[in-house]
């Protein structure tokens, strides 16, 4: 089987292709969203003054590294690696930067002061069921890799 540890070896095209498809399926949605929001405090999105879109746009960016090592493959253990962890800096950068800088720039075009409105019990809400269940996930992911070690005899 494949584990974990693989993921920087033989599975590393997979992996990163998978894990670019997932960013780019998810920042699809966010980008169909900011297109098609009705609400009137966002522009049209091809004004490039709708937040939502701005973010999905620049995740192409940032995510490009995961293609990278996707096309690199195998055998390239320590740029896969690099590369893995540059994405996750520029999204660690796009995720609480920018959007700070945008809110920041649309604030200052816009002199009522209206912000889009965050449902902060719902969010906190659906963080915490993410958090479990990756923590589960990761439980398992650890449970099978220990005993797969311990059923070929190294321990």
């Amino acid at each position: 089987g494949v584990g974990a540890h693989d993921a920087f070896g033989t599975a590393t095209r997979w992996v990163s292709l998978c894990a670019w498809m997932g960013e780019m399926v998810v920042n699809g949605a966010a980008f169909v969203f900011g297109a098609t929001c009705s609400d009137p405090s966002l522009d049209a999105w091809y004004t490039g003054k709708n937040q939502p879109v701005l973010l999905s746009f620049s995740a192409v960016l940032t995510n490009s590294p995961f293609l990278v090592a996707a096309i690199i493959g195998p055998g390239h253990e320590r740029t896969v690696r690099n590369l893995f962890w540059l994405t996750f800096g520029l999204n660690v950068i796009r995720t609480s930067v920018l959007p700070l800088l945008i809110t920041r720039m649309f604030m200052k075009r816009r002199p009522d002061g209206v912000r889009i409105a965050v449902n902060i019990e719902a969010l906190t809400e659906k963080f915490g069921l993410f958090t479990i269940i990756v923590l589960g996930e990761s439980l398992l992911a650890i449970l099978f890799e220990a005993s797969s070690l311990i059923l070929n005899g190294n321990r």
